[in-house]
């Protein structure tokens, strides 16, 4: 029988020790999509909700100057996400909150190109918890190659591990109600996605931006689990697995399995996406987002914005509070910073991403090399 723990944990000296066991040593990430397709392609664009040609469109690929169609950007992550295994956190039991992205894009992925990854935690640090009690600060690096050994991408993201129970007793977002929108606001979203513009193939110039220019406005929501699904289903998700699997996996890594105490049903961590008993287990107030699809939809935004001619080189995003099922989020920036650097022509992006409460959830800040018209 799979063993498992009830989530409610506390962060032990022997549960340290065994992480920082496991610090700067490489392990291999195991891919949900390792042959890189037009399919898996197509299917990582849609799981953001992003139509663009040049990710979703063979033919329109072939008359980009990539030659083909393209992995939206932040697709290396389906080369690992299938893994049940985040490089060695550890602390079975401990809650994991998703605090910030760092990517790093290199070279496009193609189609034909096979992807592989090498995971290492890379930092661990003892921090004070908003929650109360103990938490540890992890960074773990994703370092994203294709068949040549080029690197295509680097990932570092952090996680906030704290226990549940000191989360509980805090009560930071006790009080959270569902959001009843009217007729009007529904419009206005559906607006918002009907009105939405990508600059494509035509050249957005270095030389005709200028600092404080808007970079547009986007929305996503209102987040449904269906959403989640989507995500899941096209960038892969490193805990969720089907009946024998599900077992298999959980009796190999029992650190992995929350006990129902009203079933005695075995779930994975992801179960508190979408179940709203368990969110509320964890001290948050709602089903929430998984918090790499805000850095997604920032780069969404950018991709939009900026066209096939230019290329995101890095964003770092940072979450600063629960996203929740039922919100609608807005996400916009502006660009704030104009360089000419060793011959390449950036921008930097600033962007939040707001919920229809006025709630600011996360940031960003992204680098995009732009053409120059000389």
């Amino acid at each position: 029988m799979a063993t498992g723990h009830s989530g409610d944990g506390k962060i032990t000296e022997e549960m340290v020790s065994a992480v920082r066991s496991r610090l700067n040593k490489p392990i291999a990430g195991k891919p949900w999509v390792e042959h890189a397709t037009t399919d898996s392609f197509r299917h990582a664009a849609l799981a953001v909700g992003d139509e663009n040609p040049l990710f979703t469109d063979e033919a329109y690929g072939l008359k980009s100057r990539f030659g083909s169609v393209i992995a939206p950007p932040m697709f290396p992550y389906a080369a690992t996400s299938a893994s049940a295994s985040t490089g060695g956190m550890g602390f079975p039991g401990i809650f994991t909150l998703h605090a910030e992205d760092n990517w790093e894009f290199m070279e496009p992925v193609k189609v034909g190109d096979r992807l592989k990854t090498v995971i290492t935690l890379v930092g661990l640090e003892q921090r004070a918890s908003r929650w109360g009690g103990s938490a540890y600060h992890q960074s773990t690096q994703f370092k994203f190659s294709n068949q040549r050994d080029e690197v295509v991408a680097l990932y570092t993201p952090l996680y906030v591990r704290a226990e549940r129970s000191g989360a509980r007793e805090k009560k930071k977002y006790e009080g959270f109600s569902a959001y009843k929108y009217s007729d009007a606001e529904i419009a206005q979203i559906e607006a918002a996605y009907e009105a939405e513009t990508r600059q494509g193939a035509t050249a957005r110039y270095w030389d005709d931006v200028e600092v404080g220019q808007s970079v547009g406005r986007m929305v996503k929501g209102p987040l449904t689990v269906t959403d989640m699904i989507c995500w899941w289903m096209g960038m892969g998700a490193p805990y969720l697995f089907a009946f024998g699997v599900r077992d298999k996996r959980l009796k190999a890594r029992p650190g992995l399995a929350i006990i129902d105490p009203e079933t005695n049903i075995r779930h994975t961590p992801e179960i508190a996406h979408f179940d709203e008993k368990y969110a509320l287990r964890s001290g948050v107030g709602a089903a929430y987002d998984i918090g790499r699809q805000r850095t997604a939809w920032f780069l969404h935004l950018l991709t939009n914005w900026s066209g096939d001619e230019a290329w995101v080189t890095r964003i770092k995003a940072r979450f600063d509070k629960p996203n929740y099922v039922g919100d609608t989020t807005w996400c916009e920036g502006k660009i704030v910073e104009k360089s000419f650097i060793d011959g390449e022509a950036l921008v930097r992006v600033d962007m939040t991403a707001t919920t229809q409460r006025g709630v600011e959830h996360a940031t960003a800040s992204a680098w995009i090399k732009l053409p120059r018209k000389a």
